[in-house]
């Protein structure tokens, strides 16, 4: 078993109603399991989780501060950063 940390930004928090929470998740579960996982919890981020790696999709996935692909294989302690992507003038 492997523990994780996602933490919600911005719009992501209010449509959780977290910042963060933890998660237990099986040894060997991988990026993709985890976002199905939060889709059946929060279906307000659905839409937003079926395909997060469109360049159309205002999500930005981060583990460790990392972008990582969808195989990543989670190991205890890491930490997920669901947020929009930041823009200013």
């Amino acid at each position: 078993m492997v523990k994780i940390i996602v933490k919600y930004m911005l719009w992501i928090r209010d449509k959780t109603g977290v910042d963060r929470e933890e998660f237990i998740l099986e040894d060997g579960s991988i990026l993709k399991d985890l976002l199905e996982k939060l889709m059946e919890k929060y279906s307000g981020l659905a839409k937003y989780l079926e395909n997060p790696m469109d360049t159309e999709n205002p999500l930005i996935i981060l583990v460790n501060s990392r972008r990582v692909g969808f195989e990543y294989v989670f190991k205890d302690g890491d930490e997920v950063l669901l947020m929009p992507p930041v823009s200013g003038g």
